[in-house]
C-alpha cells in the first residue's frame, strides 16, 4: 500500500470518526467503535490504523464556521456540515473543524480570499449575522 493510499484511508476514517462524534455517539472508545459503531465498510476502510489516535484526533479538532469554499482547507482540516446555515449576505456558510496547531494559518487562509470565518461562540453571539441551522 502506498502512503497516499493509507493517507486516503486514514481520511476517511477520521471523517467516520467526526460524523459519529457530531451525531453524539459519546462512547467513542476504540473497542466499541470497532465492533458496534461502524458499518462493514467502515470497518474495512479502518483495518488496520490506529482507532485510539484517530479518537484523539477527532476530539482536538476545533470547531469554527466559514463561508470559503473547500478550496481553502488545508492540514487536514475537515469539514462536519457543508450546508450549517447562511450569513447575513445569504452566502453558505460551512462548519468545520480545524488542527489548534493550525488554526491561525487555516482561518488567515479563510480570510485571504475574503471569507468570513468565527469560532463556535462567535457564531452563537452573533446570530444576526452566522444564521446557523439546527441551533448549532
Amino acid at each position: 500500500m502506498t502512503t497516499q493510499e493509507q493517507q486516503d484511508r486514514e481520511d476517511a476514517a477520521l471523517d467516520a470518526l467526526i460524523v459519529l462524534a457530531l451525531r453524539g455517539d459519546e462512547d467513542l472508545n476504540p473497542d466499541f467503535v470497532a465492533t458496534t459503531v461502524l458499518t462493514p465498510a467502515e470497518k474495512a476502510t479502518i483495518a488496520g490504523i490506529d482507532i485510539k489516535e484517530l479518537i484523539a484526533k477527532a476530539k482536538r479538532l476545533r470547531t469554527a464556521y466559514t463561508t470559503a469554499p473547500s478550496d481553502y482547507d488545508g492540514f487536514g482540516t475537515v469539514t462536519y456540515e457543508f450546508e450549517a446555515g447562511t450569513d447575513n449576505r445569504g452566502l453558505t456558510v460551512r462548519k468545520v473543524g480545524i488542527e489548534p496547531d493550525h488554526w491561525d494559518w487555516q482561518t488567515g487562509r479563510y480570510l485571504s480570499g475574503m471569507h468570513a470565518v468565527a469560532t463556535e461562540e462567535e457564531a452563537r453571539r452573533f446570530p444576526s449575522i452566522w444564521r446557523l441551522s439546527h441551533g448549532r
